[in-house]
C-alpha cells in the first residue's frame, strides 16, 4: 500500500512537472479560467475551433486533472485502451484530480 502510494506520488510529480514544462500553453487556458475542455458526458471541445470530439488526448486530460477539473465520465475511461504503463499514468491522473479537487473544497 505504501509502496503504491509512493509510486503514485512520484508519477504525479512527474506528470505535474512534465505537463507544465512541455505542454502547449493553449491546452491549459480553459483550465486556468476554471473551465476544462471536457463536457460532463466526456466529449472534448477544442478551445480554438469549437469542434466537438468524442475523446480528447491524454495530454488534454492531464491538463484538466492538474486543476482537478476532469469529469467522472473521463476519469472512468482513462487508460482503458493503453498499455500497463498507460493504466499507471491514468491511475496517477485520477489521484491527482481527486487530490486537487479535495484541496479546493477545504
Amino acid at each position: 500500500m505504501i509502496k503504491n502510494l509512493l509510486i503514485a506520488s512520484g508519477i504525479i510529480a512527474v506528470l505535474a512537472i512534465g505537463g507544465v514544462a512541455v505542454a502547449d500553453t493553449s491546452k491549459f487556458l480553459g483550465a486556468l479560467s476554471g473551465k476544462c475542455g471536457y463536457t460532463e458526458d466526456g466529449n472534448w471541445i477544442d478551445q480554438k475551433t469549437g469542434e466537438v470530439y468524442a475523446y480528447g488526448t491524454m495530454e488534454d486530460a492531464k491538463g484538466c486533472a492538474f486543476f482537478g477539473l476532469l469529469p467522472q465520465s473521463v476519469l472512468d475511461r482513462l487508460g482503458y485502451l493503453g498499455t500497463d504503463e498507460d493504466e499507471e499514468i491514468a491511475d496517477a491522473m485520477r489521484l491527482l484530480n481527486k487530490t486537487v479537487k479535495e484541496s479546493h473544497n477545504k
